[in-house]
Order: C-alpha cells, then sequence, then structure tokens
C-alpha cells in the first residue's frame, strides 16, 4: 500500500484506496490513509457469498442488492474527483 501510494503521488495522480476481503480489522490500513490524508473509498468484506458470485461472474452489483447503493456512491465520487482534479496529498 505504501508503495502504491507513493508512486501515485510521485506521478501526481488522483488516488483513494477499496479495500477488499476485509476481515473488520484494518486498523493499520485507516490508521495509514489518515496519516496519509488519502482517502477510504470503500471497504468490503471477506464474504464466501460474494466470492462464489464473483466465481461465476456475477458482479457484486448484480449479485448482492445491498451493495448497489455504495458502488453507486462510489461512481459519483470517483466521477467528481476526476472533474475536480482532485489529487492525492502530497503530505
Amino acid at each position: 500500500l505504501a508503495l502504491a501510494v507513493e508512486t501515485v503521488r510521485q506521478l501526481n495522480m488522483s488516488c483513494g484506496v477499496i479495500v477488499n476481503r476485509s476481515e473488520g480489522d484494518d486498523g493499520i490500513i485507516t490508521d495509514y490513509l489518515k496519516e496519509r490524508q488519502v482517502p477510504l473509498l470503500l471497504t468490503i468484506p471477506l464474504d464466501r457469498d460474494i466470492a462464489r458470485r464473483y466465481a461465476r461472474g456475477i458482479t457484486l452489483a448484480e449479485g448482492v442488492p445491498v451493495w448497489r447503493e455504495p458502488l453507486v456512491k462510489l461512481w459519483e465520487t470517483l466521477g467528481k474527483a476526476i472533474d475536480e482534479g482532485t489529487r492525492c496529498s502530497q503530505r
């Protein structure tokens, strides 16, 4: 994660993080992101049902309806960041 964040900063690109397969113990990640002022965009839990559906080619939005709204909000957030030219903090 640190290497990715530093690379993106050197390239002066927008960035944010999506935690996938979270077991709920993401403190080290969230602490790092806060320290570096990198937005945590979404956390997707480790879930066998999600994994099974994905293995069958079913997206999270299609297969698990409760994820549609968070994914739409993520899409909107990304679009807004692109429109505004948001960049990773240089701290």
